[in-house]
């Protein structure tokens, strides 16, 4: 990635080298100041500009290697090596495309994670997805992706001969090694990084939605429900919840467990089956997981719209007026979609008014009907 920043901070810290990128070709990216909420979006925007501009920004290297554009000799070195690292079929080209098509997965994760219907199981399910999307691109290319795309040109490369550089590690190799090997590499690295990071079988809430559903027995509900009953319903409803448990069981016996590779689909399909044919406590139970959001984005869109409402500007509001300014702009719809209608209605009809006529006298004499109605036109 520290070659992917040179050459986006090469260009996007100085104005004239952009507007020579832009010069050589007009439909250039712009390459990504900072990220706001996703890395692996900011990550994919920064390489997708990068590949996007890199045969506009060889242009500009060369010209400035060749003193067709004015430079300095620390420009004239810089762009020297950036032609040396991203010449066309490059290694360095090639795994910024890996890292593409790579972060695009991820990518794709995180969005659904930031839905607002997303339930427990469906946590799951984006899981394995990923993880099957990741084992693909362990064995082959992602069709269509960008690595594809260059890996015919990295093909034909594979004969230049490299520069040799030393390494600080006795360890490291240091020359060229098969391309499949650091694919799989890469890919075995992300496939770790998310097992690790989306260890959700091992958290207490999952866990324990897991014994519930695979309960074979009433006995079996009862013990895996028990702790969460306690801190949801609370302890005085054990009790209660026991008997419905006992009373529902019989038609819970009869759902049959649909065995399918997809883990999120699978109890997620179970618990909603569960719900029909369940009974009082044990019903409102079972469906607060469908409630249980495995994300903070509810509040983190509060806080954005509170920093919008809530300005240097208008720093002076009151909490009332705080409170009721968000509640509208999170639960009530757009200016687009209001129809004043039924209000000006409601208005007009909630007592009697006078029904009187304008003073035409008084009106003549203010200043916005003489600008707006001239003199010789009758209207006055």
């Amino acid at each position: 990635m520290s070659n992917v920043l040179a050459v986006a901070t090469f260009f996007r810290t100085s104005p004239r080298r952009t507007k020579l990128l832009h010069k050589v070709e007009e439909k250039c990216l712009s390459f990504p100041k900072h990220f706001d909420v996703r890395l692996a979006e900011h990550t994919r925007n920064l390489l997708n500009a990068v590949l996007h501009n890199l045969d506009a920004a060889r242009r500009v290297w060369q010209d400035m290697v060749d003193g067709t554009i004015e430079s300095n000799s620390k420009e004239k070195q810089m762009a020297k090596g950036f032609i040396e690292k991203w010449y066309k079929g490059s290694r360095q080209v090639w795994l910024t495309a890996v890292m593409f098509d790579l972060c695009t997965i991820f990518e794709t994760l995180q969005k659904l994670f930031q839905k607002s219907n997303l339930i427990l199981p469906d946590v799951l399910t984006a899981k394995d997805s990923a993880t099957q999307n990741l084992k693909i691109m362990n064995d082959i290319p992602v069709p269509g992706g960008k690595e594809e795309q260059n890996l015919e040109l990295h093909d034909n490369e594979q004969g230049r001969p490299v520069r040799r550089t030393s390494t600080a590690h006795q360890f490291v190799t240091s020359q060229n090694r098969n391309s499949n090997a650091i694919r799989n590499e890469i890919v075995q690295s992300a496939i770790n990084f998310l097992g690790q990071r989306m260890n959700t079988e091992n958290d207490g809430t999952v866990e324990s939605l897991m014994s519930i559903l695979e309960a074979s027995s009433s006995k079996d509900l009862i013990l895996a429900s028990r702790n969460l009953v306690s801190s949801i319903l609370g302890p005085s409803c054990l009790s209660d919840f026991v008997s419905d448990v006992c009373k529902s069981w019989n038609n819970l016996a009869k759902i049959e467990h649909v065995e399918v590779e997809d883990t999120g689909t699978m109890y997620a399909l179970r618990l909603r089956k569960m719900i029909q044919a369940s009974t009082g406590l044990l019903k409102k139970f079972q469906a607060s997981f469908l409630t249980l959001v495995p994300h903070s984005m509810a509040t983190e869109r509060v806080v954005s719209h509170y920093n919008n409402v809530k300005t240097s500007g208008r720093s002076s509001l009151n909490p009332e007026t705080i409170n009721g300014i968000l509640h509208i702009s999170l639960n009530g719809k757009g200016a687009s979609f209001f129809d004043p209608r039924p209000v000006v209605s409601e208005f007009l009809t909630s007592k009697e008014r006078r029904n009187r006529k304008p003073c035409e006298e008084l009106y003549k004499q203010r200043e916005f009907v003489k600008h707006f109605f001239k003199q010789e036109s009758g209207c006055l």
